[in-house]
């Protein structure tokens, strides 16, 4: 293929770069036509200036343009290039350095058009000074980069010319990397995927045929290939480099097969039916795909490990606490954190608005257990629609790269719900909303059938066949959503906050088995709704005091009581100050019969590891409140935060 001609090396000779960039042209031309030299040395960029011979080649078979054995080579962009040839030629001549010119090819190439190359080339082979000598111009260059379409694809990307259909490796990994900010890097990428990483090495020095990488996307599959690389020796890199190209137009792959020098292709199109072919001409292919379509040798990367990725994302100047952030919302996907950090995202196809409102369902629910008619039900519901078409709809997107669901055994996931969110919310209508408040309230309206058991026998409930009718999965996913909801400034003309408030406020209200019954999803209820939780709280309290000590009776052996959840909830709303004083009086009040939230409350204004975000003015006006309204608690809790000889704190 040809995409640099003899007229754009003339033009490139004229500009600065190329004096600096003409040894690895040349470096890589001899790799993409040698299939295993010797000795390739084309020291470039700055390394141009530190003298000796430009380059030196060992091979033993060369081709039209590497002569057999050694040689040594003189480049030069300058204009005379005759004046130039002689000078160097007679330099070399004088002092061959390590060579013996009767052993050694004595070869001159210039980027530059040069018509009488063939009469000097006549006139120096005459004087019998060196076994063979070569002069490459840029007609010469021409035709050799014909020979190494990758080489060329790379050159026009240097010469500005970007060809269509093709990228190298290189290019491919630049844009990767800085369409995030910060720049991806390869740490990112192999976190904790370091035998990913060696397998892909090993296949791309010694491997034949066909290499199936699955990973969420094309582009990490790809993004693993070209972060191992670095991996290898320099002299097998650049190997490598000049044989390796990603195409994804069928009509410029059946061109490059044409080549006789094979080429590592890396196939980024659906359409695969001339891959064979490039197999059977000696080309080796690289395919991405997905773990549950795995043919032939694949490597199947795994998982980035969270400490490996959340050290490479610090190194990059991303804080600890975003970086855990960010891994918590990718879902610990390479695919969706790169979508998170990069500057000009592009949606999945999932997300384009012909096909978003598929997902609605699932992204309300955020997580069912099929095998429970009550989760197919509640899907159904939301979907309005039967569920053996939610079913399919999921199946369909479960199978396609960067999938925004998947299936582990009997349980449906969303996996990535803030990222999913972030690019399915718009999509949300009115009657979505009004399906889900009526999921919700099916969902969270019933009471726990455990209750039905004496309270030492409640942690046999499912053994018993009380339980509720909905999965833990779907609970939670339905609670989940709520907070993301009440994130979301604005849902088909709502703001998303009054919609939380709203469904929380409505699931709030009933006697405290309503609140036994949602104890593991209180938290999230607080965070989505905080003003809302706290005021039915107070209010369930003045109420039926008597009725929230049922939530701390014990549960059997080894299992506690059942107000963890709503003491987390309370936990959660201590760290925002505006919410330390009303958090402060409920703990108390449950405090005055039970020792948990007493300790809660002690944890939250420590001194020296204070579990709220308050400062210390805040604190101390809430502490001044408590011993107003429950002097008892308030002054117990002094007395347990003076200063003490020995003490213990901890992250709650």
């Amino acid at each position: 293929m040809r995409w640099v001609t003899a007229q754009d090396l003339q033009l490139w000779a004229g500009r600065l770069d190329c004096e600096s960039t003409l040894p690895e042209l040349v470096r890589r031309l001899v790799h993409a036509t040698i299939a295993a030299p010797d000795r390739v040395a084309f020291p470039s960029g700055e390394s141009v200036q530190t003298g000796g011979w430009d380059g030196i080649v060992q091979v033993q078979t060369g081709n039209e343009y590497v002569p057999d054995g050694w040689s040594g080579w003189e480049l030069s962009k300058r204009g005379d290039i005759k004046a130039k040839a002689d000078e160097d030629y007679d330099k070399r001549t004088l002092d061959p350095e390590s060579f013996d010119p009767a052993k050694t090819a004595f070869v001159f190439v210039t980027p530059r058009r040069w018509n009488a190359k063939e009469d000097w080339v006549t006139k120096k082979k005459a004087t019998g000074a060196w076994r063979d000598v070569r002069a490459y111009d840029a007609d010469d260059l021409e035709q050799w980069l014909e020979l190494a379409p990758a080489v060329g694809a790379w050159l026009a990307r240097v010469l500005r010319k970007y060809p269509a259909g093709v990228l190298s490796i290189d290019d491919y990994w630049t844009e990767y990397s800085v369409a995030t900010n910060p720049p991806f890097t390869p740490a990112m990428v192999l976190a904790g995927r370091q035998a990913d990483a060696e397998r892909a090495r090993q296949w791309l020095q010694q491997g034949a045929g066909t290499l199936f990488v699955a990973a969420d996307s094309p582009r990490e599959a790809f993004g693993v290939i070209a972060a191992s690389i670095p991996g290898l020796a320099l002299e097998a890199q650049a190997h490598l480099r000049s044989r390796f190209l990603l195409a994804d137009d069928p009509t410029v792959l059946r061109e490059l097969i044409t080549t006789a020098n094979n080429l590592i292709i890396g196939w980024l199109a659906a359409d695969t039916s001339s891959v064979g072919l490039a197999i059977h001409q000696g080309h080796r292919v690289i395919l991405p795909t997905r773990e549950d379509q795995q043919r032939g040798e694949t490597i199947t990367v795994s998982r980035p490990d969270h400490d490996a990725l959340s050290k490479a994302l610090t190194d990059a100047g991303i804080t600890e606490e975003r970086a855990k952030v960010l891994i918590r919302e990718a879902g610990r996907s390479i695919t969706v954190l790169h979508r998170q950090l990069d500057t000009a995202p592009t949606p999945p196809e999932w997300a384009k608005p012909a096909v978003a409102h598929d997902l609605i369902p699932s992204l309300l629910a955020s997580a069912w257990d099929e095998q429970r008619t009550g989760d197919q039900a509640v899907l159904a519901q939301i979907a309005g629609t039967d569920y053996a078409h939610v079913a399919a709809t999921m199946a369909r997107w479960s199978h396609v790269p960067d999938a925004p669901v998947q299936q582990t055994g009997t349980v449906w996931t969303m996996r990535a719900p803030r990222d999913a969110w972030l690019l399915l919310n718009a999509y949300l209508t009115k009657n979505d909303i009004d399906r889900l408040k009526t999921a919700a309230t099916s969902v969270f309206g019933l009471d726990d059938p455990s209750l039905d058991l004496p309270p030492e026998e409640r942690w046999l409930a499912n053994i018993k066949g009380k339980e509720l009718p909905n999965s833990p999965w779907l609970r939670k996913g339905l609670a989940q959503s709520l907070v993301l909801i009440s994130l979301t400034p604005t849902i088909a003309g709502y703001r998303g906050a009054d919609i939380a408030a709203s469904i929380v406020r409505d699931l709030l209200q009933g006697d405290w088995r309503r609140w036994y019954a949602i104890t593991p999803v209180l938290p999230h209820l607080a965070e989505a709704a905080p003003t809302t939780f706290l005021l039915a709280l107070e209010q369930e309290l003045t109420r039926d005091p008597q009725g929230f000590d049922n939530r701390f009776a014990k549960q059997g052996p080894m299992h506690g009581d059942h107000a963890t959840g709503l003491l987390w909830a309370l936990e959660l709303l201590a760290w925002y100050p505006e919410h330390l004083t009303r958090v402060t009086l409920l703990l108390a009040r449950l405090g005055r019969e039970h020792k948990h939230p007493k300790e809660i409350l002690r944890a939250i204004f420590l001194a020296w590891l204070p579990q709220t975000g308050a400062t210390v003015q805040e604190r101390t006006a809430a502490l001044g409140v408590l011993l107003q309204r429950e002097p008892p608690i308030g002054w117990e809790l002094l007395m347990g935060l003076w200063p003490q000889h020995h003490d213990a704190g901890a992250y709650h």
